[in-house]
């Protein structure tokens, strides 16, 4: 009887051993975004919003976000799938629970090498890449205004990555209220540049930058930090997002060069798409 009740207790000592440790590195890679608002299930951008998983060599370690803009179309950032050898994408419904894919293929923009190691805003115009899906997934998807002049007011963006004190709770938030006077455009540089917001962090490179009238304008590219400060979450100077309207024809045309049209674009010509 005490031999039982003993083996019951070790047993049920490495279960609890087994889900702490378990929960602990999904805790560790699924972070969230630094000052952010953690997401109920009900805002409309959910259901465009979906987090990548890259597998470099044998292991799963590179996570980012991204945004659907139709049933097997994804953008994100060029600097999340550089150097992945396979990526799963999980797309969450409104009760935030994950349906994973596996992406068919990717593409990186070409002027991505050309830029990334340079200094300043125009160093992230280009950090953005396509990534096709396995198979087909439903509506909705994020919208692309056909229009430069979107109302930037209260303009808000969506990640997984991690909140302040480097803390890690596995879910999605997103950073609201950048109005126009924190968010600069640079038209020659083809970057939002946001000040005085929720900061990224680790996990939200290639999230969503959303207009408050929900069309979608840039994609997460980089934090920079002040001279001498620590560079932890929630201490970033700026946030970089790549504009989705000023590369929008590299956009439809990889899509379509990938044999999957976006959605409500014009299929492009041969000549558009050199």
């Amino acid at each position: 009887m005490n031999l039982k009740f003993h083996l019951s207790g070790l047993l049920g000592c490495l279960v609890a051993c087994f889900s702490a440790c378990k929960q602990k590195t999904v805790q560790d890679s699924e972070a969230e975004m630094a000052g952010g608002t953690v997401v109920r299930g009900s805002e409309p951008f959910l259901g465009s919003f979906v987090y990548l998983l890259g597998m470099q060599s044998s292991e799963w370690g590179k996570r980012c976000s991204g945004v659907l803009l139709g049933p097997r179309h994804v953008l994100t950032a060029a600097h999340c799938v550089e150097t992945v050898r396979s990526i799963e994408v999980s797309r969450l419904d409104r009760n935030l629970k994950a349906t994973k894919i596996l992406a068919g293929s990717w593409q990186m923009h070409p002027d991505w090498p050309k830029w990334k190691n340079k200094n300043g805003p125009e160093s992230h115009k280009s950090d953005l890449a396509i990534v096709i899906l396995g198979q087909e997934v439903s509506a909705p998807f994020a919208r692309i205004s056909a229009s430069d002049k979107s109302n930037v007011n209260d303009a808000f963006y969506v990640g997984i990555g991690r909140s302040e004190g480097d803390k890690s709770d596995s879910k999605v938030r997103y950073a609201e209220n950048i109005d126009a006077f924190r968010l600069k455009y640079k038209p020659d540089g083809g970057t939002w540049i946001s000040r005085g917001a929720a900061i990224l962090c680790s996990g939200d490179s290639g999230g969503p930058l959303f207009s408050k009238d929900g069309s979608l304008l840039g994609i997460a590219s980089a934090v920079t930090f002040t001279e001498g400060q620590i560079q932890s979450c929630g201490n970033g100077k700026r946030v970089y997002h790549s504009d989705v309207r000023e590369n929008i024809v590299w956009i439809v045309c990889a899509f379509a060069k990938a044999g999957y049209p976006l959605p409500n674009f014009p299929v492009p010509s041969a000549e558009s798409c050199k």
